[in-house]
């Protein structure tokens, strides 16, 4: 048992040095999504954010009033942080700076304003903005444009997060794993909640002997005749080589090649007996534990034997237990 607890120790501190080497993302971050200059009317994404067009369809041969081209335009962003908050940015300011992103409107006569969007990863579609005279919208007005004949729809905005790979432990000082309730009594007093687990180990030997008496008779085999050429063809090779003739000699030649090929067969029979004797020994050892309420200490107004009034309720709680933690691009955490 102790080789046993060190091994599964040495792993959970191996996987416990391992988290340095995985990042982790921020709790909340504060994330830059542009600047508007009220100057000119211009508005500069930040990295990590843009403009998206998906083109949807198109048919330049399109009768009127069809359109030709159909596009989906949206805004994307890189949040690394669980939570984050928006900024948006003024310079030239000319007084009040409002900003109407998917319909949450905030202003100010600062120099920047936020958006707390929390966890999210989908806000409602738009972005424009405004200061004094100076005004900008991320999309044309939704629809069909008469001038191009190209129909725009909005996509929500995204709110894009890196995966998270990774993997660690930790210890949960005392975890809980069972409850037993103790129940209300009946009349008598007598119904109590029983809990019990239980751990069985156990070794089965198995020996066997065996006993084996056969005899082994020749028989004829499948190939006889092919055994009975090969001698013939043999035998009439020799006679022909002593023959003192060059047609002999190479007759001679041929047969005994030819009775070298067909090989040789032999074949046997065997007959027997054999008698197994097999014999198992199997050793179980069980361990078992009970937890039980006492009978007449539950539901209300009941006084149990150490003077508190109220149930007598058992908890099991594993102590000490070391977790392991892992996560996978696009899954969740799993303990």
């Amino acid at each position: 048992m102790s080789n046993s607890s060190s091994t599964l120790m040495d792993l959970y501190n191996s996987i416990k040095a391992q988290e340095v080497n995985f990042p982790i993302p921020t709790l909340s971050a504060t994330v830059k999504v542009g600047t508007f200059n009220a100057a000119t009317g211009q508005f500069i994404f930040a990295p990590g954010w843009q403009v998206t067009t998906e083109v949807l369809s198109w048919n330049p041969n399109a009768p009127p009033p069809k359109p030709v081209e159909v596009r989906r335009v949206g805004i994307e962003g890189l949040v690394d942080a669980v939570n984050a908050t928006l900024l948006f940015e003024v310079v030239e300011s000319q007084g009040k700076f409002t900003v109407d992103f998917g319909g949450m409107v905030s202003e100010t006569t600062g120099a920047s304003l936020t958006f707390d969007v929390g966890s999210a990863d989908a806000l409602d579609p738009g972005l424009s903005m405004s200061s004094g005279s100076k005004t900008w919208s991320a999309f044309p007005p939704p629809g069909m444009d008469p001038h191009t004949r190209v129909y725009t729809e909005y996509a929500a905005t995204l709110i894009n997060r890196p995966p998270i790979i990774g993997a660690g432990a930790f210890t949960i000082p005392a975890l809980p794993v069972v409850i037993v309730y103790d129940p209300p009594a009946d009349s008598r007093d007598k119904n109590a909640a029983t809990y019990q687990f239980a751990q069985t180990t156990g070794v089965t030997t198995t020996s066997a002997f065996s006993e084996q008496n056969s005899t082994a008779s020749p028989v004829p085999g499948v190939w006889t005749d092919l055994a009975t050429i090969s001698s013939v063809m043999t035998a009439a090779g020799k006679a022909l080589g002593s023959v003192d003739s060059p047609y002999a000699k190479g007759a001679a030649a041929a047969l005994s090649i030819i009775a070298s090929g067909l090989g040789s067969e032999t074949a046997t029979q065997t007959q027997g007996t054999s008698v197994t004797t097999t014999n198992a020994l199997t050793i179980t050892n069980m361990w078992s534990q009970t937890i039980s309420t006492e009978s007449g200490t539950g539901g209300p107004g009941k006084v149990m034997s150490c003077t508190f009034s109220g149930t007598r309720d058992w908890f099991g709680f594993l102590k000490t237990a070391n977790s392991i933690w892992h996560c996978l691009a696009g899954t969740r955490i799993q303990v």
